[in-house]
C-alpha cells in the first residue's frame, strides 16, 4: 500500500463555492461587454443635452431586461436624459394605451430581432402597429420611447442615433 502525502501546514484561503464563482465571473464579463458594446455603438457625434431638448417625452422600460439596459447605456453615454420614466413593473402599460401612443405620433421605428421597422403611422393598420409593439406575451414591448412625433420600440444603435439627430436638428 502507498502512504498518503502529509497536509500542508500553511494556511489556505477558503474558496467561494463553484456556483457562485461562475455567476460572478459571468456578471464582471457580463458588465464589460456591456459598456464596450455601449462605447461601440453609442454615436459620439449626438451630444443632446436633456435638458435642452423636451422633445424627449417617454421611456418605457423593464429594470432587468437587457435590451431596456441597452438602451440605458446607449442614452448615459450619449448625454440624453429622459423627462419620464416609466417602469413596466410598476407602471404597466396596456395594449390600447400603447396603440394610443403610437398613433399620436408620425413614424414608429423598432427592431424585430436582428431587423429595423420603420412606419408611417398614418399609413399603418393597428394590426402592423401591433407586430412591432407586442411581445411574445401579446404585452407592449419594452424599451419603448416617444422622441417628438416617433415611437421607438426596442433597441438599435442606428435607429436611435437616428431619431435623436434629427430631434435635435429640428
Amino acid at each position: 500500500a502507498h502512504a498518503l502525502a502529509p497536509r500542508d501546514p500553511s494556511p489556505r484561503k477558503p474558496r467561494m463555492a463553484t456556483k457562485k464563482r461562475k455567476s460572478e465571473a459571468a456578471a464582471v464579463a457580463s458588465k464589460n461587454t456591456k459598456i464596450s458594446k455601449a462605447q461601440e455603438s453609442t454615436p459620439k457625434d449626438v451630444t443632446i443635452d436633456g435638458a435642452k431638448n423636451p422633445a424627449f417625452s417617454l421611456y418605457y422600460h423593464r429594470k432587468h431586461c437587457k435590451t431596456c439596459l441597452k438602451v440605458d447605456d446607449w442614452l448615459q453615454t450619449a448625454g440624453i436624459i429622459s423627462p419620464e420614466f416609466r417602469d413596466v413593473d410598476k407602471n404597466k402599460m396596456s395594449t390600447s394605451e400603447a396603440i394610443r401612443i403610437v398613433r399620436e405620433g408620425k413614424r414608429l421605428r423598432g427592431t424585430k430581432g436582428t431587423k429595423d421597422v420603420d412606419l408611417t403611422v398614418a399609413e399603418a393598420s393597428d394590426d402592423q402597429i401591433k407586430d412591432v409593439i407586442l411581445g411574445p406575451s401579446k404585452a407592449p414591448r419594452a424599451p419603448l420611447l416617444v422622441v417628438d412625433d416617433t415611437v421607438v420600440v426596442g433597441f438599435s444603435p442606428a435607429v436611435l442615433k437616428d431619431v435623436f439627430r434629427g430631434s435635435n436638428e429640428s
